[in-house]
């Protein structure tokens, strides 16, 4: 093995074990009045996992500005805050956390668990604790959140004081099994509200990526080292044609794009936070790609550096211009959609490329039938390639119209995403492969057969001539 190709692999294996290190992390900047409560939808959590508490900070703030910053720091001992506003230094607000564990529940049912929070008497559903609660029966205690003999999850809470912020007394909060888990903040005083800021974290065995999103890490760790495994071949291969040399650049974008992807994955499952940077260039290199990829396949289908006397008829600044168009939308945030703007735009590129090859076959059915095969396969592949786009787009479409749930939603988009690569590599790749070096054809000549005699058969051959 050469020295580069033993460093690429000792580089594959360390970025493998780096894969396997370890559900979200949902930020949080909300502010709680009196009375009311926060629900943090459902995370799945494979266990030993945990719910981390640590970086959530509650404070009071201001009675009468909702969006006033807190009145103070953990040290504020004043009877009065920078604004001059005064506070019960002495009074203590109670913030309850209640951590429902929904097990093999779907998300949107772990809702039901909302049975064990609150009281209802007389139609009337208490949640928190307030007087008229307290008068009619449904609790005991004014402030604090009602749970009833029905609640089957874990408390938490914190006190803070007007004039200080304070966090969660118990840290993290260990789910008994395998399955959904929310939380529920709930400020029940009756005179402050209540802000909520920092991270609140799920995180499972493995990390912090959601259930789904772990399963497709593995799908793009895979995609990356297929991708450039294809990229090593094809640059072993040396040719030095253009067409060549834009078929190795979309590859390598192809690469790179899978590579970021795989990063942001990592990074996302050890932190718990989707690094920006990393998401912005996958993006721009993943628009880049197809804009490359799509632009190369229809300029191939026109004969494009394939030989000299078509190059006039070609509208190259036409399909140059075109494939710019298509990176420039992709490009777009509010337009980045895995199957609507992708699949309609690879869409009108094939059937456009499917046309042209039509038409050199045609050309070259008579002149030139080593250049018709090859442009026979490339209408297949191409035409194969249209087929699946137009597939993946109604199977999404009716997917998307049955997906209940974020698991399910995520799931669609990630298959998308993933199919949609895998399909245009393939293409891209098969390409190259058609291309091959004129010297290589991929038919071969077959002359008629001659028919020869051995010496002792000619002899008698002639034999037979002269006694006739």
């Amino acid at each position: 093995m050469s020295g580069a190709g033993s460093a690429m692999t000792r580089f594959f294996l360390i970025w493998l074990l780096m894969c396997v290190v370890s559900a979200t992390k949902h930020k949080m900047d909300v502010i709680l009045k009196p009375y009311e409560d926060y629900f943090i939808e459902a995370e799945t959590i494979t266990v030993p996992g945990r719910i981390d508490f640590r970086h959530l900070i509650f404070a009071v703030v201001d009675s009468n500005n909702d969006d006033a910053a807190f009145y103070g720091t953990d040290d504020a001992v004043n009877e009065t805050d920078d604004g001059g506003n005064t506070y019960n230094q002495d009074a203590s607000i109670l913030i309850e956390a209640v951590v429902l564990s929904c097990g093999d529940l779907e998300k949107a049912t772990c809702l039901q668990q909302y049975s064990g929070i609150g009281e209802q008497i007389n139609n009337n559903l208490y949640i928190c604790c307030t007087a008229e609660a307290l008068a009619a029966g449904a609790c005991e205690e004014q402030g604090r959140l009602i749970l009833n003999d029905y609640f089957d999850g874990q408390l938490v809470y914190v006190e803070v004081s007007p004039g200080n912020s304070g966090y969660l007394d118990t840290k993290f909060v260990y789910p008994s099994g395998s399955g959904s888990s929310a939380v529920l903040f709930a400020n029940c005083n009756e005179e402050y509200p209540i802000s909520v800021k920092g991270y609140l974290g799920f995180k499972s065995s493995y990390g912090y990526l959601t259930v789904v999103s772990w399963r497709f890490s593995w799908v793009t760790h895979a995609m990356t080292l297929i991708i450039g495994g294809a990229l090593a071949w094809f640059l072993q291969q040396r040719r030095s044609k253009l067409s060549d040399h834009v078929i190795s650049a979309t590859l390598l974008l192809a690469f790179l794009e899978s590579f970021m992807q795989s990063l942001c994955f990592i990074v996302a499952n050890v932190s718990g936070v989707e690094p920006a940077i990393i998401t912005e260039i996958r993006e721009f290199l993943h628009g880049c790609k197809y804009g490359v990829g799509n632009t190369l396949m229809l300029l191939i289908s026109f004969g494009w550096d394939q030989h000299d006397d078509n190059t006039n008829l070609i509208p190259v600044y036409t399909i140059c211009s075109l494939g710019a168009l298509y990176t420039l939308i992709l490009l777009i945030p509010s337009l980045r959609h895995p199957a609507v703007v992708g699949q309609v735009l690879g869409f009108m590129f094939l059937v456009w490329a499917v046309k042209a090859t039509t038409r050199m076959i045609d050309r070259f059915k008579l002149l030139d039938k080593e250049k018709m095969s090859r442009f026979t396969l490339l209408r297949g592949v191409f035409a194969f390639s249209l087929l699946l786009h137009v597939g993946l787009l109604i199977v999404y479409c009716i997917k998307w119209s049955k997906s209940n749930n974020a698991d399910d939603i995520e799931t669609l988009h990630r298959g998308v995403y993933t199919i949609r690569q895998s399909v245009f590599v393939c293409v891209i790749l098969s390409v190259g492969i058609i291309l091959r070096p004129q010297s290589e054809p991929l038919l071969k000549d077959f002359e008629d057969p001659v028919v020869t005699l051995s010496r002792q058969e000619e002899e008698d051959s002639d034999a037979s001539d002269l006694s006739a």
